[in-house]
């Protein structure tokens, strides 16, 4: 007889295990969200690294590249001291125990330059003749003054550019009439394609100017190409220009109110005006007076004197009296923007905010002045220097454990450089009975934090080169290194 129990239930299959999930098997969108919550740029570069996948992730979206440098700016490894000519400039390193990559960047970069050649017709004891002129996207511009020959030079991939000596066509037999400046164009998207401009001041000594042609200088070719004259500058256009959003940037001095600016795509001159003075408070300043005081404060009378040394007299003045030196109450910084002679308020600096936009900065009685070049409003088309903020710094400064001292014509304070939304300047810290101390210190336009960044060596002539990480070439392009396959 049949049983009348029911067969068994066949058994169940068992499933094999689920693979587990590896950031190798993750999609290039979930890698680069990762990726967004690296600590830093020099993270970034050495994840990158690890494998093909995780470059080929990075490289092939440039919106990635702008949302990290959104969240993460480029560090600053360092700056560059060239204060000890005719010695290689110096270098002073940004530590951050708290991130090894950063400290892993500085100790593979070249930030000794050792990859310039000497100059062969020196002697022992002149150096190698190196001479630092401006420091941007990467790249240090050197020249050397002898061979007159300029280096274009990345440290952190030791990539060197030496560039011929300028034409002739451009140069002037009298080399005490002609001033030589070089600055790097760099596109956003690869900045090894770049041009290296050389803009040649030839002194008119008919009108006080400058003369300006400039020649372009290309990698590939290897040849200086020369343009037609593109312009005249003032005398008194303060030192080197400023490269900023793709135009160079030439403070004029002598109450002019301008800046001189060039484009490099069309290499045409032309001249926007500067912010309208106002004192440090935000009030409008009066006419400008005569460098000598009023008359009833000169120590001559009416009559204009000869003209004087223009260093602040000492005090008791010469005269025996309390009154006023000849500069009149204030101590006006020689050099200033509105006048040149005599002007009260010191020359702006010229930088980029971190959208790049043109932005102006400038210390004057221990308040930081900054401008930026934008609209009014939303619905103004018109592009304007607009107030930013005012920064009162000496409480700030108490804040870092910094003392400021009177240093009679000169602050304390000099404003250095502006590079993406980070104003440089440097802090000289007196210190009567023991050795002076200069320090870095950065403003973030932003967020108006002053922060302490390392002690410098002080320098008059202000030769400071903040070195600012920029975005490395191997992070940039479609293809993968063939020896990387293998990792």
């Amino acid at each position: 007889m049949a049983s009348s129990e029911p067969p068994p239930p066949p058994s169940k299959m068992k499933s094999a295990p689920a693979a587990p999930t590896t950031i190798r098997g993750l999609g290039d969108d979930l890698l680069r969200e990762v990726f967004l919550r690296l600590p830093s740029l020099p993270s970034l570069v050495r994840a990158a690294l690890t494998c093909p996948a995780f470059l080929r992730a990075v490289r092939s979206s440039p919106a990635f590249r702008r949302r990290f440098l959104e969240r993460h700016p480029a560090p600053l490894l360092g700056i560059f001291l060239d204060i000890y000519k005719p010695a290689m400039p110096a270098f002073v390193p940004v530590r951050r125990r708290s991130d090894p990559d950063h400290a892993a960047a500085i100790h593979g970069a070249d930030v000794f330059l050792a990859r310039l050649p000497d100059d062969e017709d020196a002697g022992e004891d002149d150096g190698p003749g190196w001479s630092m002129t401006s420091c941007r996207d990467g790249y240090v511009v050197l020249v050397n003054r002898s061979t007159k020959r300029a280096a274009v030079y990345d440290p952190l991939t030791r990539g060197l550019h030496l560039l011929r000596a300028p034409p002739v066509e451009i140069c002037e037999e009298d080399a005490g009439k002609t001033k030589f400046e070089y600055h790097v164009v760099a596109p956003d998207k690869d900045r090894r394609s770049f041009r290296v401009l050389c803009i040649s001041r030839k002194m008119d000594e008919e009108w006080w100017g400058h003369q300006v042609q400039v020649a372009v200088f290309s990698p590939a070719s290897r040849e200086w190409e020369i343009f037609p004259k593109a312009g005249s500058l003032q005398n008194w256009a303060i030192g080197n220009g400023k490269l900023v959003d793709g135009s160079v940037y030439w403070t004029s001095g002598r109450g002019s109110g301008q800046f001189h600016v060039l484009n490099t795509g069309t290499l045409q001159f032309s001249e926007i005006d500067l912010p309208p003075e106002r004192n440090v408070w935000g009030s409008a300043l009066p006419p400008e007076p005569n460098v000598w005081g009023s008359p009833e404060r000169n120590v001559w009378g009416s009559a204009l004197p000869p003209e004087p040394n223009v260093w602040r007299l000492p005090e008791p003045n010469v005269w025996g009296s309390s009154e006023p030196n000849v500069w009149g109450s204030s101590e006006p910084n020689v050099w200033g923007s509105r006048g040149g002679w005599g002007s009260a308020l010191p020359a702006f600096k010229v930088g980029e905010t971190s959208g790049g936009k043109p932005c102006l900065a400038r210390e004057a009685e221990l308040t930081l002045e900054v401008w930026v070049w934008r609209a009014a409003a939303a619905d103004d088309n018109v592009d304007r220097w607009m107030p930013h903020t005012t920064f009162p710094m000496p409480d700030a400064i108490g804040k870092l454990e910094l003392q400021t001292a009177d240093e009679g014509w000169r602050s304390p304070i000099q404003v250095v450089t502006i590079i993406s939304g980070t104003v440089y300047l440097s802090f000289n810290q007196r210190s009567f009975g023991t050795k002076d101390t200069t320090w870095l210190l950065s403003f973030c336009i932003e967020t108006e934090e002053l922060k302490k960044v390392c002690p410098i060596t002080c320098s008059i002539d202000e030769s400071y080169y903040p070195y600012v990480m920029a975005w490395p070439p191997v992070l940039v392009g479609c293809k993968v290194n063939s020896e990387l396959q293998g990792v």
